[in-house]
């Protein structure tokens, strides 16, 4: 819990700036942990440490043994952790539109692209599956700016004029037909 709360809060530093290009700087994205299992102050706080998160997970545990026993079904840890979105202070669950979580989604996408080069030194493989069909061409664009800027990245599209100008021309491109590989 403690390892997902600290990758969220680097996430975080990173996907503001990745989201604000994707939509042209008209909003802030912000993710906020939710554990199963309050155990964190604040965001802002200080890690409380591996022996507080412990502590107070099997205190949890104990506390819960008897109803999950009954239930069949645990209530409590990092399975049953999650995170949420907002942009301008709102849940995207609750007050986003359908395009605006898709962006979210593709900014988070993104932003751990950023942490695990930072963490790995390694460039990862960026692989996005027919997110272009969903963009309208504004949007298009901007990603297509980004994924020019990764090392290596596999799109797939079921109609290369989602792709914004020159993105297919300088790409390698494939087309999968009737179960074969045809360079183009």
């Amino acid at each position: 819990m403690e390892r997902r709360r600290w990758a969220l809060c680097r996430i975080n530093d990173l996907v503001g700036g990745i989201h604000a290009t994707l939509t042209g700087d008209g909003e802030q994205l912000h993710l906020h942990y939710q554990p199963s299992l309050q155990v964190f102050k604040a965001e802002s706080e200080a890690d409380l440490g591996l022996e507080d998160v412990v502590n107070s997970f099997l205190d949890k545990l104990n506390e819960l043994r008897e109803e999950e026993i009954r239930h069949g079904v645990t209530l409590v840890g990092p399975h049953r952790d999650d995170f949420g979105f907002t942009t301008d202070g709102a849940d995207l669950r609750l007050y986003g539109s359908r395009g605006q979580q898709r962006m979210a989604a593709l900014s988070l996408k993104l932003a751990e692209l950023g942490l695990v080069q930072a963490e790995t030194g390694e460039r990862p493989l960026l692989l996005l599956d027919d997110v272009m069909s969903e963009l309208d061409p504004r949007r298009r664009c901007d990603l297509g700016t980004i994924v020019r800027s990764q090392e290596q990245a596999i799109l797939t599209t079921t109609d290369l004029t989602y792709c914004p100008d020159g993105m297919a021309r300088d790409a390698t491109v494939f087309l999968v037909e009737n179960s074969q590989i045809i360079p183009q």
